[in-house]
């Protein structure tokens, strides 16, 4: 199919050479032709810059930059984009041969300014789990639902279409280092006035158990969860939310900081600053987790006993 609106397609690289022909040849071979593919090496010293130039497809553009990090190349592809949608992937990720032409025929339908997708996640050893709720309109909060409470829908970028006219001006921050996808999504939110969810899973995030910088969605790497509140405070200072979207993200952060803290206990962590810390992000969220009528009561049982192991090893 080559009618229809441009799609632009950015693709951040960074020594991604072991996938990125996969990832690549993905996009190349969508059923939906009308694409533009912008592939934004950042730096990399590995083959990547060498795949990245091998494709002879008019339909690729490659920019090479000194390395700046992720926000800066995803932005650098949006200032290149020329589509009338925008959507991403990540280099060491691929598409199913349909997955265009499903959230384009789903946009077309429903005429929604962010259209989401189920995913798949897949181990290094090809074994699949698919991620997916209910298709149908989406509210902001249940957004926010469905990437502090549950992974369903995600903070990231990569199972999402957005009308480039509703991004404007909105660009991922580059002094976050973890959730700037999440800033970027919720940021785009808030000019949205429909979202759609389509549960079909259609992208394949793929990660490395052993690996310590990509790990199955959801689940952090020990000593990135601070980071990870840090970024909480950042997002929480310069969007507007409502207070039903704060106490999500409220619950969101005690599980993270209590996540820390048990982690930290487990490796005979000894800094009590980091302790205390992390005992006053709990303190203040913990009132926000356990009154959410979202979160299952099964979930609050096993986080009050970890509360009261945690509570009783930091006295």
């Amino acid at each position: 199919m080559k009618d229809g609106s441009l799609v632009s397609v950015i693709i951040p690289v960074y020594n991604n050479e072991r996938t990125l022909k996969k990832c690549i040849t993905s996009i190349v071979d969508q059923t939906y032709q009308n694409v533009e593919i912008i592939l934004v090496d950042d730096g990399s010293h590995d083959n990547s810059r060498k795949i990245c130039n091998s494709f002879k497809d008019e339909r690729i553009s490659v920019i090479h930059n000194s390395n700046h990090g992720v926000a800066y190349s995803r932005n650098c592809g949006i200032k290149n984009s020329r589509g009338d949608y925008i959507t991403f992937c990540d280099a060491d990720d691929y598409y199913d041969d349909t997955h265009i032409e499903e959230l384009m025929a789903t946009v077309k339908k429903y005429n929604a300014d962010i259209t989401v997708c189920g995913y798949y996640t897949e181990d290094e050893h090809g074994n699949k789990k698919s991620l997916q709720g209910l298709s149908g309109y989406k509210s902001k909060e249940d957004i926010i639902k469905g990437l502090t409470i549950s992974n369903t829908y995600g903070g990231f970028c990569w199972n999402k279409l957005f009308k480039k006219n509703i991004i404007g001006d909105v660009r991922f921050p580059d002094d976050l280092s973890l959730l700037e996808d999440t800033y970027f999504l919720l940021k785009v939110l808030q000019k949205a006035k429909l979202t759609y969810y389509l549960s079909n899973p259609s992208y394949h995030y793929c990660y490395n158990k052993n690996s310590t910088t990509r790990t199955s969605p959801g689940e952090l790497i020990r000593g990135d969860r601070s980071l990870y509140l840090l970024s909480y405070n950042k997002i929480m200072n310069n969007i507007d939310f409502s207070d039903s979207d704060i106490c999500l993200i409220k619950a969101a952060k005690f599980e993270i900081a209590l996540g820390e803290g048990k982690a930290l206990l487990n490796s005979n962590y000894k800094s009590k600053k980091t302790y205390k810390n992390l005992s006053n992000e709990i303190s203040k969220n913990k009132q926000s987790f356990f009154k959410c009528a979202d979160i299952s009561t099964n979930r609050k049982i096993k986080r009050f006993i970890q509360l009261l192991i945690y509570s009783i090893r930091t006295i």
